[in-house]
């Protein structure tokens, strides 16, 4: 993408910020049209066209198909690959591409230039290749680093999601706060990291539903968007959204109100949330 002139468009966003909107722009396209990709007699078509010859990035380009999916697909309809292997595949081409049944299949000059197109691909695609994978991944690993250490400069106290994990608990937020707090009026139970930017689509496809059960296992929560979000979707009172740690001012400790146990929710900090906020009785 040309990331100049976006950020002429938008001054204020961060390239993080620009990049995460682009990539989620991407998935987004691929999301509505993979359907039809995947069908087996369109991946046959796409697959004809590479053993026939054609560039596979050219492939890619003539339907808007991410390279490394057109590799998964000669992967597992021609090659008969595992999911499994095809990704191993792009990871390290020459380890399955140039013996089995990749050699039966396309001979050996076929194999050496699948290998080639297999390395151009992971140097072009933006969406789907190891490389994007893993750099996603470690910037949530970074961010959720972030997280823990502002929490202990802060002095909350709290369970990391490895703790929760271990305690039998599945699908858990990055942290639970082992006494609840006050966030600009919300009671925050536990806090949820995204070293990404908030669409409305990625909210509504991913976020929602995520956010929610969390609320109903273990109460009101936050979630820490790093490069920020789209103001509307702050609409919902158990889920306030956030583009940073908030400052020291900003949180009201809740010390009579527990956290509640994993799997049922409890009112106490809600209900001291309501007494912190009623008027003074005359």
């Amino acid at each position: 993408p040309d990331l100049a002139a976006a950020q002429a468009l938008v001054p204020g966003a961060s390239l993080d910020c620009l990049l995460s909107i682009h990539s989620q722009e991407c998935s987004l396209q691929m999301r509505q049209s993979f359907g039809y990709h995947r069908r087996p007699e369109q991946q046959r078509v796409y697959v004809d066209q590479w053993l026939g010859g054609t560039p596979l990035l050219q492939v890619c380009r003539a339907v808007n198909l991410p390279p490394c999916h057109l590799v998964r697909f000669i992967a597992t309809s021609h090659l008969g690959l595992s999911p499994q292997e095809a990704g191993r595949l792009l990871r390290d081409p020459e380890a399955l591409a140039t013996k089995g049944a990749a050699v039966e299949r396309l001979g050996e000059g076929g194999c050496r230039r699948l290998v080639q197109e297999i390395r151009r691909a992971c140097a072009v695609d933006h969406v789907s290749s190891p490389a994007v994978s893993a750099v996603q991944r470690w910037a949530g690993l970074e961010y959720e680093a972030v997280l823990i250490q502002k929490l202990r400069h802060a002095g909350l106290p709290f369970w990391t999601e490895e703790e929760l994990r271990a305690k039998d608990a599945l699908k858990t937020p990055d942290v639970m706060l082992q006494v609840p707090v006050m966030v600009r009026g919300h009671v925050v139970h536990w806090i949820d990291s995204k070293a990404s930017f908030c669409s409305e689509a990625l909210y509504h496809l991913e976020g929602r539903e995520q956010f929610r059960r969390y609320v109903n296992r273990m109460g009101p929560g936050m979630v820490v968007y790093w490069h920020g979000f789209v103001e509307e979707l702050n609409a919902d009172p158990d889920v306030l959204l956030v583009d940073r740690f908030p400052r020291l001012a900003d949180i009201l400790r809740l010390p009579s109100a527990p956290a509640p146990a994993m799997g049922r929710r409890h009112s106490s900090a809600g209900a001291a949330a309501r007494a912190l906020a009623a008027p003074p009785a005359r």
